[in-house]
C-alpha cells in the first residue's frame, strides 16, 4: 500500500479544527466536537470537489452508482471490515460514491488488509479528525 500519507492539516481550516478537537477533552454528547468533527469532512471533500453524502455500500462505490441493490448493506461502522466513523464522500453533480474516510481504532495492517480484501485502496491521511490521537484515518477509493 501507499505510504505516503495525505497531510490533511495543511487544509485549512482543518488543522485549526484538529488542534482544538485534540486539545478538548470530549465529554458524551460534545457538541463542539461533534460540529468540528463535520466542518473538517465537509472541508476535506470540498477541497477535493467532492460532497458529504449519504451511506454508500462497498459495492456501490464499484459499480459508481447511487442505488444500493436488494441485500447490500452501507459500510458498516465496527464491521468486519475494519470501517470506523465512516465519512462518505460523493461526486457533486450525479451524487455518484466516490470514495469514504475512515477513522479506525484497528492496526494499519489490518485495514490495509480489509481494504485490499474489498478491491480497494486506501490513501492514509496524517491525522484523524475524528480522534487524533486515537484513529488511523485513511481515504479509501478505487
Amino acid at each position: 500500500m501507499n505510504q505516503q500519507r495525505i497531510d490533511a492539516t495543511t487544509l485549512d481550516p482543518i488543522a485549526e479544527m484538529v488542534e482544538i478537537i485534540r486539545r478538548k477533552t470530549p465529554t458524551p454528547n460534545d457538541h463542539e466536537i461533534f460540529s468540528l468533527h463535520e466542518r473538517c469532512k465537509v472541508a476535506f471533500a470540498d477541497y477535493y470537489g467532492w460532497r458529504v453524502g449519504a451511506p454508500f455500500s462497498i459495492d456501490q462505490l464499484k459499480r459508481g452508482t447511487r442505488s444500493r441493490r436488494g441485500g447490500e448493506k452501507r459500510v458498516q461502522v465496527y464491521d468486519e471490515r475494519h470501517y470506523d466513523h465512516v465519512n462518505y464522500l460523493r461526486l457533486p453533480r450525479s451524487g455518484k460514491p466516490t470514495a469514504f474516510v475512515t477513522h479506525s481504532y484497528r492496526l494499519v495492517d489490518d485495514v490495509e488488509e480489509a481494504v485490499r480484501r474489498d478491491g480497494l485502496q486506501i490513501q492514509w491521511l496524517a491525522v484523524s479528525w475524528y480522534s487524533p490521537e486515537g484513529c488511523n484515518a485513511g481515504l479509501v477509493s478505487l
